[in-house]
């Protein structure tokens, strides 16, 4: 149960850091709130039925022969043509055979969750749809949530913590849902233009694993590996140049998007990912990010000054 709500809060606050950037673009349009709203959640809903809609078919159409492309790669082992070195090969194959199982388990896991899950997905659902317009209407109001939890002697300490923690966490989840808009739709062209088969499968599998920060990368490519060695040589070089492309232009865009706001290092990053993928699995990586934006903003302003008051007497 500690889950399901887990899995709602998070994506209520996904919906709610969205909306509120698209919320704040309309509002400069129309210039009263309650109208930008109305509009911001309209047009919301109605970009992700018509997305659903328009994705969804494709990948179920998609997936099927896609996944049987990969196995069939795996099986036959086509990418030993590749290595001239055997110890590479050797370490190449290993990797192999460590993420055939990961993959097979992945997608029967889902399959089963998909079959006996539906009516819990539907409640799910309604309760994030709901909590996310509540809680776009009422932001003001949670915004000061602060005010009601804590005594006001309390104030000068608990509200900047308090924003400035929402700030970052709400600007993380921007701009990680840029970039991994951008990376699906920069692959789905890619494939496109090159002709190739399953452009829409590849561009919604990107889009999902780039909300993994660092490690979603690995999770992305294993597939287009996968499908390039079907392609040969050349067109294992050519996906490869296009990934690292396409990767550093979503690079470029996070740092943009994240200048000014909170500096995490890439090695706290790491241990807080490898931690919570152990304890969580995958959604241990999805929140690994978040936890750390909190405690480097908790250190800030209840930790970091204890210790300097220390160093001062």
């Amino acid at each position: 149960m500690i889950k399901d709500v887990a899995a709602v809060l998070i994506l209520v606050f996904i919906s709610v850091s969205i909306l509120k950037a698209l919320n704040d673009l309309v509002e400069k349009l129309v210039k009263r709130r309650s109208i930008s709203v109305l509009i911001s959640i309209a047009l919301y809903f109605l970009f992700l039925a018509f997305t659903i809609w328009l994705i969804v078919p494709a990948v179920v159409k998609e997936s099927g022969s896609f996944y049987n492309l990969m196995i069939g790669e795996v099986n036959l082992k086509s990418w030993k043509k590749f290595f001239e070195n055997d110890r590479v090969l050797d370490l190449f194959q290993k990797f192999i055979n460590y993420m055939k199982p990961k993959i097979n388990d992945y997608v029967n896991t889902t399959l089963t969750l998909i079959a006996t899950s539906t009516p819990k997905f539907a409640m799910q659902i309604f309760f994030i749809v709901l909590g996310t317009i509540y809680s776009l209407v009422y932001f003001d109001h949670l915004r000061n949530l602060p005010k009601v939890l804590y005594p006001k002697r309390l104030y000068p300490l608990v509200l900047p913590f308090s924003n400035e923690l929402f700030a970052n966490l709400m600007r993380f989840v921007q701009a990680v849902f840029v970039t991994a808009m951008l990376t699906g739709i920069l692959f789905f062209i890619s494939f496109e233009v090159m002709g190739l088969k399953y452009s829409v499968t590849i561009g919604v599998w990107a889009f999902v694993t780039n909300f993994m920060p660092i490690v979603g990368v690995l999770f992305e490519y294993i597939p287009v590996l996968l499908f390039s060695i079907s392609l040969g040589f050349k067109g294992v070089i050519i996906m490869t140049l296009i990934t690292l492309a396409i990767h550093t232009v979503s690079f470029v865009t996070f740092i943009h998007m994240m200048k000014g706001y909170s500096n995490i290092s890439p090695v706290e990053m790491l241990f807080f990912i490898l931690l919570l993928w152990k304890i969580y699995g995958l959604m241990g990586i999805f929140v690994a990010v978040p936890l750390t934006i909190f405690i480097n903003t908790f250190w800030k302003y209840f930790v970091k000054p204890r210790f300097e008051e220390e160093e001062a007497i």
